[in-house]
């Protein structure tokens, strides 16, 4: 069929795509060419010492030169095979869409609840109370009880040196005065130290509280969050597998292709669950930009982060 503009950007596009075939086999080649310089460098290096040293620094400006023009020319040439990266898949994406293919759906998620989501995001931000920090309230209170018994033993210890002092008759003048420092001593202990003891018992209350409340919280989230991670999977595993058309912020964070390889297809797809995670706990629905400005959260903050890396190492 003439003037067929399907047919015609297909074409256009495999002719970019021999195109860069062929760029990269030369790139190839002049990389190969790299490796041959570095190993004449070396050999050099090693017969430096046969040869005047005029002799050995000229050779050695001839190889360095050779050896920037083809770091030149070789930047230049990944500039070109980037840029045709590019056109290919402009024309692939325009071939596809114009070709009314089916188009995957990473923005609206039915099966996650508002409520899911605020659990994953309570569970980014959650600090729980560590299992160290039970065990220093517990020396707290174990302290306090110590001291709250001392206390008692002094008393008991002041009430019957007091009761020796008043009623018997027939003490020596050394134990008379021993149950007198008793009295005495107890006199300036204070009060009994019950609110301290008090004090201790419910901080160590609380802190078991706030650890089995945390662990349950964690728990929940992570559910969640298991949960959702196994929604967003499929989906994206169907629609790649049914070759739909992914959305253009998609494209933009993990690059035009998806990897064919299965053990680059699996953390692969790892990233492209964080990513549309990500903007599901952020609230993100930008076209074209995948990741918006940093949150001012600081969880979310470092969540976007981690997603940004990740993205950027599979674009690589």
């Amino acid at each position: 069929m003439k003037n067929d503009p399907i047919r015609e950007l297909t074409d256009t596009s495999n002719k970019h795509g021999e195109r860069l075939g062929l760029i990269e086999r030369t790139l190839s080649t002049r990389q190969e060419n790299l490796g041959e310089i570095t190993r004449r460098i070396r050999d050099l290096e090693r017969k430096v010492g046969k040869h005047t040293v005029e002799s050995a620094l000229d050779k050695a400006k001839a190889v360095a030169t050779d050896l920037a023009t083809t770091n030149t020319r070789v930047a230049g040439q990944a500039e070109t095979i980037a840029e045709l990266r590019r056109n290919v898949h402009a024309l692939d994406r325009r071939i596809r869409v114009s070709d009314r293919l089916p188009r995957a759906d990473f923005d609206t998620w039915p099966e996650i609840s508002p409520d899911t989501i605020r659990l994953i995001r309570d569970g980014l931000g959650a600090t729980p109370v560590s299992e160290a920090e039970v065990l220093q309230s517990e020396q707290r209170l174990a302290e306090q009880q110590e001291e709250l018994a001392h206390w008692d033993a002094s008393l008991k210890a002041a009430r019957e040196a007091l009761l020796a002092l008043t009623v018997a008759t027939t003490l020596s003048e050394k134990v008379w005065r021993g149950n007198e420092r008793t009295w005495r001593a107890f006199r300036v202990r204070g009060l009994r130290p019950a609110d301290k003891e008090e004090q201790a018992r419910r901080q160590h209350d609380e802190a078991v509280d706030a650890r089995k409340t945390a662990k349950l919280a964690a728990s929940l989230s992570e559910e969640a969050d298991e949960a959702a991670r196994a929604v967003i999977h499929d989906r994206v595993k169907g629609a790649i597998a049914l070759d739909h058309v992914t959305p253009r912020w998609f494209d933009t964070a993990l690059g035009p292709f998806p990897p064919l390889t299965p053990e680059r297809i699996r953390p692969w797809l790892t990233v492209a669950v964080r990513l549309v995670r990500y903007r599901l706990l952020a609230g993100y629905h930008d076209s074209v930009h995948p990741y918006g400005d940093r949150p001012a959260d600081e969880a979310l903050g470092a969540e976007h982060d981690r997603v940004v890396r990740a993205c950027e190492e599979q674009r690589r």
